[in-house]
């Protein structure tokens, strides 16, 4: 019998093996999202329109470095930091917000509120919405986007307001609130809990090898102080 010569992979076909594996994962993808929004459990969706109105003020970067009581303080200014110094012309005021912290703490608040019908939040103007995701894309010549004689209609997953049997009811957030207390320098509620919660030493957590890595006790025990790493 004769033996089967190995295929040779020329460049094109590597790249269409990938984008074939890449449809399959986002298809995937899509389908175990749509499953979890259509199950009927509560969803907050907090979009970037909202996360935009929640930008670094100088104010709140002033008060974050001279309160870091804490590791995670520390940490977490010296990221801002980084960003501050590396933003193209001086930028970082005017580009930067605090995009996925807001979106934990509403997450978090959404979470906390749940036995409320009114869907009321503690940092973000919250709205009953219908949302519908659109179809994503499989390829260049995928048949349900290409419209004769007109322009496509994919969406690629953008995630819009419906109002038609199609959508989903969620809760989304309009826009970050402001502060209740208005004599305090900070101007968002969200600003006021997050450093309230970063620097209270009661809240900060401690590095212990010992529960990290209970399996191997070799790395407990070593002596970390005299070991070189190669």
């Amino acid at each position: 019998m004769k033996k089967r010569r190995p295929e040779l992979l020329t460049v094109n076909r590597l790249q269409s093996m990938m984008l074939q594996l890449i449809k399959k994962r986002n298809n995937e993808n899509l389908s175990q999202k749509l499953k979890v929004i259509h199950s009927g459990i509560p969803v907050t969706l907090v979009p970037l329109d909202a996360t935009a109105t929640i930008p670094v003020t100088k104010e709140f970067f002033d008060i974050f470095k001279d309160n870091q009581l804490t590791y995670e303080a520390k940490y977490c200014y010296k990221s801002l930091v980084i960003a501050h110094d590396t933003t193209f012309n001086g930028q970082f005021l005017k580009r930067f917000s605090i995009w996925d912290a807001f979106n934990a703490g509403v997450a978090a608040s959404s979470m906390n509120n749940f036995y409320r019908h009114d869907g009321e939040n503690e940092f973000a103007e919250m709205k009953q919405n219908g949302i519908h995701s659109g179809h994503v894309q499989t390829g260049n010549q995928d048949p349900f986007c290409l419209v004769k004689g007109g322009t496509g209609r994919c969406e690629d997953g953008y995630t819009k307001e419906v109002s038609g049997p199609e959508g989903v009811r969620v809760l989304v957030a309009a826009n970050a609130k402001p502060n209740r207390n208005l004599s305090d320098t900070l101007d968002r509620q969200f600003f006021t809990s997050l450093l309230d919660v970063l620097t209270k030493p009661q809240n900060s957590g401690r590095f212990n090898f010992s529960t990290r890595y209970s399996i191997d006790s070799r790395l407990v025990k070593s002596d970390w102080m005299t070991m070189v790493l190669h």
